[in-house]
């Protein structure tokens, strides 16, 4: 069975990403931004069952999986594999300036 490991960076990541999405009023109530969050998280979770991809450098994490929310963004989710356990290390979206840098050009 697998497992997955999420580090405390992309934890972080994701619990700024709440006021993030209510204070800067991509979400009118609070509550909305922690769903939108929890949806990640619960993707997280199954990542283990999706196709991935290999990333151009390994340092961020050595493939790649992602998640498209809506129309306009998609979320990568950066990870190494050892043996059953699934290491998540890096997350970003289409809209961040570390996009590239993460996975490449995959147009």
């Amino acid at each position: 069975m697998e497992k997955i490991v999420i580090s405390a960076k992309v934890r972080i990541t994701l619990d700024e990403l709440v006021d993030i999405l209510y204070y800067d009023e991509y979400f009118s109530y609070k509550k909305r931004a922690q769903n939108y969050v929890n949806n990640l998280y619960d993707f997280i979770l199954t990542i283990p069952t999706f196709r991935f991809k290999t990333t151009p450098d390994k340092k961020y994490g050595s493939y790649y999986c992602s998640y498209k929310h809506n129309a306009k963004t998609s979320w990568y989710f950066l990870f190494d594999i050892v043996e059953y356990t699934y290491f998540i290390k890096n997350i970003t979206n289409n809209h961040s300036e570390n996009y590239v840098k993460f996975i490449g050009n995959i147009n």
